[in-house]
């Protein structure tokens, strides 16, 4: 038996790679269901599509601030697959959007909504970042971070060379890590089922905390100690299931 593939022939189904935008912004505020996201520097501010065309997402500019949404159209998600009375349905693939912005720009404001995207940041300097994950990985390398609100439901969190004066981080299923850092006022990691790592990162003291699992500063079974800064800097870290280290 054969099936065959009903498309309606909507040209809109075709893959897409083309710049959508490219206004300056300090606030940005980003709403994705399944879209992959990376925000880098570079030379100008531009935001880059790949994907399929139906789902191109929306891009709007209000003053300072840059809003983009990706398109809620379950109806176009599916192609179908009929012979008979067997019918099989197919999702089409994800999207994803690279947004640059200027070397040494300073953005003031930046709100990430995602349902099931992995993010990629780097060389960034933000004053506030709040970042709502509820499935996906999150990967930043070189920032500069005044304000950290990251909450995760699943996926990992990997953290390389964060200057950051504040933050908290929360995942409920998933692994953290921070290395090459620098904790210049305090920050707490916490997770209820997954590992803490923070490797070779400047920061005053620390109070680890596990119900089920381990806690390490520099291979010792300690659950409080002095890191090696002398400028109050604080970590806390704490997960239910898994290990806390501080090498």
């Amino acid at each position: 038996m054969f099936f065959t593939k009903r498309t309606s022939g909507n040209p809109d189904t075709q893959t897409i790679d083309e710049v959508i935008g490219n206004d300056p912004f300090e606030l940005l505020n980003v709403n994705f269901k399944s879209f992959d996201l990376e925000i880098k520097a570079g030379e100008k501010f531009e935001i880059h599509y790949h994907g399929p065309k139906y789902r191109k997402p929306t891009v709007e500019v209000d003053h300072d601030e840059m809003r983009i949404k990706e398109p809620d159209l379950k109806e176009k998600e599916i192609f179908h697959w009929e012979k008979s009375f067997f019918k099989i349905d197919v999702h089409s693939s994800r999207g994803k959007v690279t947004i640059t912005v200027p070397k040494e720009t300073e953005l003031t404001e930046v709100n990430l909504n995602l349902a099931s995207s992995d993010v990629r940041l780097s060389s960034l300097k933000i004053n506030s970042l709040e970042l709502e994950s509820s499935s996906g990985d999150v990967d930043g390398e070189n920032l500069r971070i005044a304000s950290l609100d990251l909450s995760a439901t699943s996926g990992d969190v990997a953290f390389n060379r964060l200057r950051l004066i504040s933050g908290d981080i929360s995942v409920t299923s998933g692994d953290t890590r921070l290395i090459d850092s620098r904790i210049e006022y305090e920050l707490s990691i916490s997770t209820v089922s997954g590992d803490n790592l923070v490797k070779n990162t400047q920061v005053a003291e620390a109070n680890l905390h596990t119900i089920s699992g381990e806690n390490q500063i520099f291979g010792e079974k300690k659950t409080h100690g002095s890191v090696g800064q002398q400028d109050g800097s604080f970590l806390r870290m704490n997960t239910i299931s898994g290990d806390n280290r501080i090498e």
